[in-house]
């Protein structure tokens, strides 16, 4: 199993701590709320399905390890590398809450697009933390983070060249902007928000907040 694979599955414990992970190199996993959907295009083709129920802990297994090598049986995972081996069990899909197999969510009805840079998004994500913000605003020029129903500090940084024209604005947790740091194209309708990076082939979608 690959870094960039690890590094996937590290970032989508965050969003469910269970996973389901089907026969092929897709992954993707759903919040046990319902409201995140994630997926990706991975490097490490996986041999049959099987599901995690705690990811963190299998994630915490596979750090023991620099060069492991993984056999899939049908009940469990095998970890060897040298003098050491590890037998990780499955867990049972039926205690997993995940998307079904080769699911996306396409974003149809687009009221804006943008690009949003990695630095971007990584100055968002901080100085949501330092302001104690919890929403994410979105319009047409600009994104922000604020409290909606507290004090005023905002931090706010300008949108160039989106396509589309609304004089509306969105809004989302910031405690749900779980991703990778990367550059994204961002998509907006009326029901969610869209974050993908195609060379990459890693999507976010989040529903947005109704209040």
């Amino acid at each position: 199993m690959d870094k960039n694979t690890i590094d996937i599955l590290k970032n989508f414990s965050t969003i469910n701590q269970s996973i389901m992970i089907y026969e092929g190199n897709q992954l993707a996993t759903m919040a046990t709320t319902k409201n995140i959907f994630a997926s990706a295009v991975v490097a490490t083709e996986f041999p049959r399905d099987f599901a995690i129920y705690n990811l963190p802990e299998f994630l915490s297994v596979l750090s023991l390890f620099s060069e492991p090598k993984i056999e899939y049986g049908e009940n469990d995972i095998t970890i060897k590398e040298g003098k050491m081996k590890v037998r990780y069990q499955y867990s049972s899909p039926a205690v997993v809450v995940s998307p079904p197999k080769g699911k996306s969510i396409p974003v149809r009805d687009v009221l804006l697009t943008f690009d949003l840079k990695k630095e971007d998004l990584a100055g968002l994500v901080k100085a949501s933390s330092i302001l104690k913000a919890t929403d994410l605003i979105i319009d047409q020029n600009s994104m922000s983070v604020t409290n909606r129903k507290g004090n005023d500090n905002t931090y706010k940084i300008d949108i160039e060249a989106a396509e589309g024209d609304t004089d509306r604005s969105f809004a989302l947790k910031v405690e749900y902007l779980k991703l990778i740091p990367n550059d994204y194209r961002v998509q907006v309708n009326e029901r969610v928000l869209n974050f993908t990076n195609e060379e990459k082939q890693l999507s976010y979608t989040f529903t947005l907040d109704r209040d």
